[in-house]
């Protein structure tokens, strides 16, 4: 149905298929899905997981499958039933390959483990989405994705800074660089190391605006981006009122900088 309808409109096919009888696609799904249920195969074993987690992380349920809810996970925390299938079949899958499969489905299942963080993290359930945030990370990096192990560990970095726990938050961003370079990851240790009163040479305030700079439009919504530019801005207006005598810092505007400005000025003359 998704197909014919981004085909042109005057083709016969899409439009017959647009009309077809209601609930025949829904019926397809069911009986391809009972299909997969029955293999043993290790790969429809794992495409079974990937379609259960795609659909638990778009929010949809089968009307064949309504009753499904909330179960427990291997941790012990409740989460949507979908999401505890599609990581035991896709586990399952995993660990019924062989050869270079075995690592490529690995990689995937690591992808689908950071997406259901993300997911879980959205809906508020921290410790269901902390725990998955770091078995992505450490399947990512056992299977050479390090791009996918920084990141997870940058996204779970900021989650746990959103609740407060900033020392956590930077120790993550850190641990998220040692995978491998992540802008998000840089832009979270650099800001949190300025509000937690760690940058105390003009080095790590160059390297603070360093990776300010660095981080533009690498950021994951415009929010952040605009804390960032802000950020980046004041850190530069500060460096030119430092640079120069009392008159430069009115470039701060704000009243209580200037008065902070000018005392640092005179205290240090």
């Amino acid at each position: 149905r998704a197909l014919a309808q981004g085909l042109p409109g005057e083709s016969l096919g899409p439009q017959g298929a647009l009309r077809c009888v209601p609930g025949v696609l829904e019926r397809m799904e069911q009986l391809a899905v009972q299909e997969a249920e029955r293999e043993e195969d290790a790969g429809a074993r794992f495409g079974l997981g990937l379609y259960w987690s795609e659909h638990a992380v778009a929010g949809e349920g089968q009307s064949w499958r309504s009753g499904w809810g909330w179960v427990e996970d291997v941790q012990g925390w409740h989460v949507p039933q979908h999401i505890v299938l599609a990581e035991d079949l896709l586990m399952r899958g995993e660990q019924a390959s062989v050869g270079p499969e075995r690592g490529e489905r690995a990689a995937l299942r690591a992808l689908r483990l950071y997406q259901h963080a993300k997911f879980l993290a959205l809906k508020h359930h921290d410790a269901a989405a902390e725990w998955r945030f770091q078995a992505a990370a450490k399947l990512a990096a056992a299977n050479r994705r390090q791009k996918l192990a920084a990141h997870s560990l940058a996204r779970l970095s900021y989650f746990v800074m959103l609740r407060g726990r900033h020392r956590d938050s930077l120790a993550l961003a850190s641990a998220a660089l040692t995978h491998a370079r992540d802008p998000f990851a840089e832009y979270i240790q650099a800001t949190l190391r300025r509000s937690l009163g760690e940058l105390r040479t003009d080095a790590d305030l160059r390297l603070l605006e360093e990776r300010l700079g660095a981080a533009a439009g690498k950021l994951p919504s415009q929010a952040l981006e605009e804390q960032r530019a802000a950020a980046l801005a004041e850190l530069q207006l500060w460096r030119v009122a430092a640079a120069g005598g009392p008159e430069k810092c009115l470039a701060l505007y704000d009243a209580a900088r200037i008065l902070i400005c000018l005392l640092c000025k005179a205290s240090f003359r």
